[in-house]
């Protein structure tokens, strides 16, 4: 059986892209592409390669990825304008206790990678509503190439994991949850991603029930999100 020229440039493409030279690592974009178009053997060993410097931190350790690309000009003020929004839908969402901002948003920086919040939860919560507010989240914050991520924890600052992007819960080869299903919407990759009990317990800013600042956080997150929220803060 003669070979297609085009299919055999592809996979040696896709080889070189998995393995790398000098044992280089993909980034982001690459990681996406096998996950939906090559499918789950090659993505799940891309992302093993894409895990071999994970970087240690005393608050939070995540992989590293691509740096941020943004689509627009001001994307601090794009992802702090979804957190807002997502704030407000959380916030009614029973069995939610606190919602704090951590990550580069808190900082100065001026292309964040993505959003982070903490969302502190009671243990028996139905997650589907908060859910489905993540996902309105990280699709703000998609529409600009960027990303945002939901951690959550419990009220005696034990990280949980974070809220899966997956509408529905069923087996996946790319889900990396390390009980997949045992409760819907939790994605307990603790072992991919983490977060200390003292970022957890005490972080840079709590953003509901009540705007509380515990570092001096930039103009925009003032303006955009603090002075915004503590208009309906909870006496």
């Amino acid at each position: 059986m003669e070979r297609c020229p085009f299919l055999a440039h592809r996979i040696t493409s896709l080889r070189r892209t998995i393995m790398g030279a000098n044992w280089g690592r993909p980034d982001a974009n690459c990681l996406k592409f096998l996950e939906l178009r090559a499918g789950p053997q090659y993505y799940l060993r891309a992302l093993h390669r894409s895990r071999l410097h994970e970087p240690a931190s005393s608050e939070m350790r995540r992989n590293p990825s691509h740096s941020p690309r943004p689509s627009v000009a001001e994307p601090r003020r794009e992802l702090l304008l979804a957190v807002r929004s997502f704030v407000r839908a959380a916030r009614a969402c029973p069995g939610v206790l606190r919602i704090a901002l951590v990550g580069s948003l808190v900082t100065s920086k001026a292309i964040p990678k993505d959003a982070d919040v903490v969302v502190t939860i009671n243990g028996s919560m139905d997650l589907g509503e908060l859910a489905r507010a993540g996902r309105r989240l990280k699709g703000s914050a998609q529409t600009i190439n960027l990303g945002a991520d939901i951690f959550l924890a419990d009220t005696t600052g034990r990280y949980l994991g974070r809220v899966c992007h997956y509408r529905e819960c069923h087996p996946r080869a790319a889900c990396l949850a390390q009980h997949c299903g045992r409760r819907e919407h939790l994605n307990d990759d603790l072992h991919i991603v983490t977060l200390s009990k003292e970022l957890l317990v005490s972080p840079p800013v709590d953003l509901w029930p009540n705007v509380i600042r515990r570092r001096t956080v930039p103009a925009d997150v003032e303006e955009l999100l603090l002075t915004e929220l503590e208009r309906v803060q909870v006496p």
